[in-house]
């Protein structure tokens, strides 16, 4: 709920920015609190109703990482969760399903930063078009 209360209280900003940008990149806007949300046993529903109201995006990209992958990683700082294996495990598999059935576009976060990159800005350039 705190996050999703930051975004109530960020609204007038977010508005603003997507007034006068080309796009908004919002890192963990309201499909985060979806995936974490559920891997913590809450409802989709009630969830979804938490952002009610504020801009919906036009695009979400999620860069799929194995969490075995994300933990090889070296020089990461973790905080509470996202040192918990079981929580990445249910998120990340709650991110594929509601990438499915939201029409979200998943990305391999895996490969080389270059082309990782160059997929995220052709997906990008689709916004709107």
């Amino acid at each position: 709920m705190l996050y999703s209360l930051n975004r109530w209280e960020n609204l007038d900003r977010i508005v603003r920015d997507l007034g006068s940008k080309d796009f908004l990149l919002a890192d963990r806007y309201t499909a985060s609190n979806l995936a974490y949300g559920l891997a913590k046993g809450l409802d989709l529903e009630w969830l979804t109703s938490l952002d009610q109201g504020l801009p919906k995006p036009e695009r979400v990209v999620v860069l799929d990482v194995p969490v075995d992958s994300s933990f090889a990683r070296k020089g990461k700082q973790r905080d509470l969760h996202e040192s918990n294996r079981a929580l990445l495990l249910r998120v990340r598999r709650n991110y594929l399903k509601l990438a499915n059935k939201f029409n979200w576009h998943v990305i391999d976060g895996t490969g080389p930063v270059e082309i990782v990159h160059s997929q995220i800005w052709k997906t990008l350039g689709k916004v709107g078009g």
